[in-house]
């Protein structure tokens, strides 16, 4: 069996690379970066260059089209930010081709931070209360409770702005954006893989190592449970097929509410067993459970070394380091030992869009590839 992922520059997509390799499968990634680390993974058969999404997201979508067809592709996975624009791809699939993702409309109303956020309430979910930047509710939230102000569709920590009680909302913004309540409490995320509303495998984690608002290293916690029975229930309730991601506020009395909705992979796939992950998206059913590793704590190894160097000056420097020796790389294998050796030479194009500094290193890494709408309209 072949699959085809559609992102290959970020360790989330070699985790799965790895484990679908480990479960038999030839596994091909498609990138519009020249070089990326999966593609020096001995888990991965080809790599092909794709055109970005910003450039066109037709032509991206074309030429996995393209792979499926000439490569006789058997299942298409989704990685990230791209999976979006990779989901307008499931109507045009040849025959017999299996998608492990949510469909178009689906996937576009969860990265859409308000739409997430009224279907989740409409479903009887605990979420915090959210109005469109422009909306008349805006102001009188922003007067009664702390607020922050963010991107309707966003990723990475861009665009985050605090506004107390009483003070003056943002006139305009570089994106379409909301307002939400400001929530205190464990600042949990969490992941799942789904099909059919069935949730085989669910990790629920907080950052340890944190680059501006984006974790970098992370630790597994297994005393979620009203979060993780949130996740069931809105899997179970949209029929949701593919990989569920939340960001969560849980407070002390144990209210759990999700202030964002990732329907794609993140980070906490690298809690789950690889291979079990791999064995599931070639043979899914609504039975099989995916279980946890037994370790319990992963970094970004490069990021982190420089974000606890620099706690030196800025503060926080022994938790950070105790972070930082706990925790091991998401890339390193002593079976596939190349992607980490050519890490920092295949994230180049992203570094050097980073030091110009227009834009933060989460901002770069994605920033060819997210979805936006043509016309956003906030709207459900």
């Amino acid at each position: 069996m072949k699959a085809l992922l559609t992102l290959g520059r970020m360790p989330k997509g070699l985790e799965v690379a790895r484990g679908l390799a480990a479960a038999g499968c030839e596994v091909l990634v498609a990138d519009p970066h020249r070089t990326h680390v999966a593609r020096h993974s001995n888990a991965v058969s080809r790599s092909f260059r794709v055109t970005a999404p910003a450039t066109s997201s037709d032509g991206f979508v074309e030429d996995l089209l393209r792979i499926v067809r000439e490569e006789r592709v058997d299942l298409v996975v989704p990685v990230s930010e791209e999976s979006v624009h990779v989901a307008r791809m499931i109507d045009h699939l040849p025959k017999g081709v299996r998608f492990f993702g949510a469909g178009f409309q689906t996937a576009r109303a969860l990265h859409d931070k308000y739409r997430f956020n009224r279907l989740a309430a409409d479903l009887g979910l605990p979420v915090p209360e959210t109005a469109l930047l422009d909306s008349a509710e805006a102001g009188g939230l922003a007067d009664r409770l702390p607020t922050i102000v963010k991107p309707v569709h966003g990723s990475a920590g861009i665009g985050l702005h605090r506004v107390e009680p009483g003070g003056a909302l943002p006139t305009t913004t570089a994106r379409p954006s909301l307002v939400q309540e400001r929530l205190t409490g464990r600042e949990l995320s969490a992941i799942a893989v789904v099909f059919e509303g069935h949730c085989a495998g669910l990790a629920v984690y907080r950052g340890t190592i944190m680059s501006d608002s984006v974790a970098i290293a992370f630790e597994r916690v297994d005393t979620a449970k009203p979060i993780e029975d949130w996740i069931h229930r809105f899997a179970l309730e949209t029929e949701y097929t593919g990989f569920l991601s939340f960001d969560f506020f849980e407070a002390e009395d144990g209210l759990a509410q999700a202030i964002e909705c990732n329907a794609r992979l993140t980070s906490g796939i690298h809690f789950l067993e690889s291979e079990a992950v791999g064995r599931f998206l070639l043979h899914p059913d609504r039975t099989t459970l995916i279980p946890p590793k037994q370790r319990r704590r992963f970094q970004h190894v490069f990021p982190c070394l420089g974000v606890t160097e620099m706690s030196l000056i800025k503060g926080g420097f022994r938790k950070n380091l105790d972070a930082f020796l706990s925790s091991a790389d998401v890339t390193w294998s002593r079976k596939d030992p190349m992607p980490l050796v050519m890490m920092n030479f295949c994230a180049y194009p992203i570094i050097r869009q980073w030091m110009g500094g227009k834009m933060s290193l989460g901002e770069a890494a994605i920033t060819d590839v997210e979805w936006r709408e043509p016309e956003a309209d906030g709207g459900v």
